[in-house]
């Protein structure tokens, strides 16, 4: 691959980013019991025998989630390794084959078509249960979404490549970070190998039932979503879902339903119009969180755009 000639200062940044999850194997002692049979509070949940939470001095991450130092660096120098996959993949290049360069080529029925594909392709994807983080709680993964595009022509138009994609993939890095009162904030973050398209979206979610041995989690989420980097084009989308899970030890099965609105907006040299769309989300999911590991696997469906997401990554 051909890089640009910001090459050593895109260096600069994986090296910053490399450290930053590196050095969070330092961390010896933890706030909370961590582990699937603990919740963050620090009482028992899901059947398990009661922990004790009262000790006056937090349990070392080894001795309560069974990881050694040599595993928590091999899990550790994986995790970066991924990232340094990531943002490497995402580096402009000397020539993006699938940039979307041409909307003055399209219709307006085809700019119609293709904002309603990357509104679906290009909204938040959370891969994340209806519980909490916690107070205390943090998440950080890399995501990657596969969508099938329902209108692969309308993408062949916008571009002067011959190459247009039937299936987009948007590698992301993704952090959370849980609040006071049941309350998440979550952010996203991605340039798009192979085409102009950048973007960036957040989340703020509420758990309006924190879940129990009895009862499920339930949660609400506000999303959003921007594209940056296509000179002749401005879309954003803002979302809404509705979430619920109920966790089974390790393993966490969720569902959910939601509603993405896109404005998609054209440059005035392309003589198109913009387009405002409202599209029904619905989507299944699992997560799977063992010690410190979390991977999360879900598909969504757009109105009849399928996306395939899956994230790994290090929760507690």
């Amino acid at each position: 691959m051909r890089l640009s000639g910001d090459q050593p200062e895109q260096y600069g940044i994986i090296a910053r980013l490399r450290r930053l999850v590196y050095q969070s194997r330092s961390a010896t002692h933890i706030p909370f019991l961590v582990g699937p049979s603990i919740h963050r509070s620090g009482t028992a949940r899901r059947g398990f025998a009661h922990q004790s939470a009262l000790c006056a001095k937090c349990a070392p991450i080894s001795e309560v989630s069974g990881y050694t130092g040599a595993s928590m660096d091999k899990f550790m120098k994986y995790l970066s390794s991924l990232l340094f996959v990531l943002v490497a993949t995402g580096m402009p290049v000397a020539h993006a084959a699938k940039d979307i360069d041409n909307l003055g080529a399209l219709g307006q029925a085809n700019f119609r078509l293709l904002s309603q594909d990357l509104g679906a392709a290009l909204s938040y994807k959370a891969l994340a249960t209806g519980e909490p983080l916690g107070v205390t709680g943090f998440a950080i993964g890399l995501s990657l979404t596969g969508t099938d595009l329902q209108h692969p022509e309308a993408w062949q138009g916008a571009t002067t490549s011959a190459d247009a994609p039937d299936t987009l993939l948007v590698p992301k890095l993704q952090v959370s970070k849980g609040l006071p009162a049941g309350f998440d904030i979550g952010a996203f973050i991605t340039s798009v190998p192979d085409t102009n398209i950048q973007l960036l979206g957040g989340e703020l979610g509420y758990a309006i039932i924190d879940g129990s041995m009895a009862l499920p989690s339930l949660s609400v989420r506000g999303t959003f979503s921007r594209l940056s980097g296509v000179d002749q084009l401005d879309l954003n989308t803002t979302g809404v879902e509705l979430s619920i899970s109920k966790g089974l030890a390790v393993f966490t099965p969720y569902a959910g339903v939601g509603r993405i609105w896109t404005d998609s907006e054209p440059a005035t040299s392309t003589g198109l119009t913009s387009e405002s769309l409202q599209q029904n989300k619905y989507f299944l999911g699992a997560n799977i969180n063992f010690m410190l590991f979390n991977l999360s696997l879900e598909i969504d469906e757009t109105d009849a755009v399928t996306s395939y997401n899956s994230m790994v990554g290090v929760r507690f």
